[in-house]
């Protein structure tokens, strides 16, 4: 059996959606909540949490077992996995890796959500054999990420492929 896994998880304007999986990508476990509304970063960050403890009990895996938890945010995330912005949650100028690396005592990525859905889709989904993908993603806001020959293309503050945030009523 495997005994490695890693946790993905996705934290959008209205849901909190995650995954535990193996590192063949095989889903082993997964959990929705709602985003709180206009939740405070303290409130996302325990929601987070839970889900992350929710996916690790629901699957009896230990959390010793837990290689890696990465966590996809809406807006622009620096290099060292700290949120820069985030237009529709509160989590501008958050640490998130280092808060959930402290507390879950593993490695910790954190990144801007479309730009790790279209890494996703080239590791296992529509991109797996494309050498260029460009990925538009529209939810509470729309983002997009782009692929070319291969390499990531991010920008110089990660938001290359930012194509707007807007509400629509």
């Amino acid at each position: 059996m495997n005994d490695q896994f890693f946790i993905g998880i996705d934290v959008g304007g209205t849901k909190i959606l995650g995954g535990l999986v193996t590192a063949c990508g095989e889903i082993i476990a997964s959990k929705k909540i709602p985003t709180p509304p206009k939740a405070s970063a303290k409130q996302i960050i325990a929601a987070v949490e839970k889900v992350v403890r929710d996916l690790v009990q629901a699957s009896g895996t230990p959390l010793k077992s837990i290689l890696g938890i990465g966590i996809a945010i809406p807006g622009i995330v620096d290099n060292s996995g700290k949120v820069v912005v985030t237009p529709n949650l509160s989590l501008d100028n958050v640490d998130l890796k280092k808060i959930f690396a402290k507390t879950f005592k593993t490695k910790v990525v954190v990144g801007n959500d479309v730009n790790m859905g279209v890494l996703g889709e080239q590791w296992l989904g529509a991109g797996r054999k494309a050498k260029n993908i460009v990925g538009i993603f529209p939810g509470t806001g729309v983002g997009g990420g782009i692929i070319i020959r291969g390499e990531f293309i991010s920008g110089t503050q990660g938001a290359a492929a930012e194509i707007g945030h807007m509400s629509v009523d």
